[in-house]
């Protein structure tokens, strides 16, 4: 089964009420949500004794409230700029992990001015989602109709054709006559839902249940290894050995490398672990449990990757730049056929700006309780995630972090893991040492 990415499309109109927090905290890191907030001049108009843009905002921040750290959410609004203009809409903000709090701010300065533009709003949404590359779906929640000449029911033909496992959810708020026939039929023709709300209880309780997703499937373990035994396993081939430097004992394979190298670039590195098994054919997880002393070398790496040669690798690895900023990365690499792209995202630093971390409690957590590093493969994009055991970087940095995705059409290689030191080590010969827990491949077909 394949990973669905989630889009949510909200002109979210409801006075306070109490509910449970959306339960995303075990979504994957790859779930996404985008809100798409209708501020349309409809939106003045009375919810209750409160306007439906005012209860709009209170519902809006209850549901962001329970939103996981985690999870990946942006917003699109429209109507909120210009009034009678059917071409305002933005992305106010892409999808990303921590979002919500901005989000929230965002929603609250916004006023209902505009028209309703559900067609392209919702085609928005889905192209910020990349859904002709990724599985996605909408949830559309709205008290009005099309106003701008769009057609939702011959969009909901077309993302369907042309999108990856799309399905649109839409909730219908106080619809009368024949207002609802297009919106609905955006959901039938996705295989989604059509739920009505006719009063703003039942809206808030129609879109916690749309927006809370279930818990992303957890794979198919195809392949793993726990390095038990007294040695590797036959399955595993290492590519330039040097075996003075690397063991497998109590329960870990031990790599401890000083001689600098790494999987893209300059001299082949010794002590390449590559798994001898295929690869599945759909998406998949290449992942590793881990350990590492990154305060030892000034350059250490760590790598989750799917190799066939310096000139054709995908890697994702965790890495110290020790430079004056001494800083932590974590970053996805592709080279196809000499041809590098890559996705970064910082995960820490000793420098002061924009947030100074305490970077030998940093190496310390790294070392004594590590995490899991994983290359993740969906549809025909790459990522590289980090999954932390029981600790935070900082305090409200979240437990998952993960890098944009790079699009790579045909990978090609073996699973592999590398633990060592990369390019110059200012002048430092200490080695990076990597304990390797376990080694796993999941399916999500």
């Amino acid at each position: 089964m394949s990973l669905r990415y989630s889009i949510a499309a909200a002109c979210l109109m409801a006075t306070t009420v109490s509910f449970a927090p959306v339960n995303t905290a075990s979504a994957s890191p790859s779930h996404k949500i985008m809100l798409v907030f209708d501020s349309s001049g409809s939106m003045r108009k009375a919810a209750g004794p409160v306007s439906r843009m005012d209860a709009a905002k209170q519902a809006m921040s209850q549901v962001l409230g329970g939103v996981s750290a985690d999870t990946e959410i942006g917003l699109v609004a429209y109507g909120h700029r210009k009034g009678k203009d059917c071409s305002d809409i933005e992305v106010i903000a892409e999808p990303r992990q921590g979002g919500a709090p901005a989000i929230a701010a965002a929603v609250r300065a916004m006023k209902p001015l505009g028209e309703t533009p559900i067609a392209d709003a919702v085609r928005m949404a889905a192209q910020v989602a990349q859904y002709d590359e990724l599985p996605a779906t909408v949830v559309l929640v709205t008290d009005g109709e099309e106003s701008c000449k769009g057609d939702p029911c011959a969009l909901a033909g077309e993302l369907e054709r042309e999108g990856i496992d799309f399905t649109a959810h839409v909730i219908g708020f106080g619809y009368e006559g024949g207002a609802r026939a297009g919106a609905a039929c955006l959901a039938e023709q996705t295989g989604g839902q059509y739920l009505a709300a006719a009063d703003a209880d039942q809206l808030a309780a129609a879109l916690v249940q749309v927006v809370s997703q279930p818990a992303a499937p957890s794979g198919t373990v195809v392949a793993s290894d726990d390095f038990d035994g007294n040695g590797l396993a036959e399955a595993w081939e290492v590519i330039n050995p040097d075996d003075t430097v690397h063991l497998v004992e109590d329960g870990k394979l031990t790599t401890a490398t000083a001689e600098l190298g790494y999987l893209i670039g300059g001299k082949q590195p010794n002590n390449i672990f590559a798994w001898n098994g295929e690869l599945p054919a759909g998406d998949f997880d290449i992942a590793a449990d881990f350990t590492a002393e990154m305060g030892q070398a000034a350059k250490a790496i760590a790598e989750v990757a799917i190799y066939d040669s310096q000139k054709d690798v995908v890697t994702a690895r965790l890495y110290r730049d020790g430079s004056s900023n001494n800083q932590l990365f974590l970053e996805v690499v592709a080279i196809v056929d000499g041809k590098k792209s890559n996705a970064r995202t910082r995960v820490a630093t000793g420098a002061c700006c924009p947030k100074k971390f305490d970077m030998e409690e940093v190496y310390s957590n790294v070392e004594k309780q590590g995490g899991r590093l994983t290359l993740e493969r969906r549809g025909r994009k790459v990522a590289a995630r980090l999954d932390l055991k029981d600790w935070q970087f900082n305090d409200d940095t979240p437990s998952t972090l993960r890098t944009d995705e790079l699009l790579v059409l045909k990978p090609k290689g073996r699973a592999a893991l590398y633990g060592g030191t990369w390019g110059a080590n200012y002048g430092r010969k200490d080695s990076t040492i990597v304990h390797f827990d376990r080694f796993e491949i999941l399916s999500f077909e």
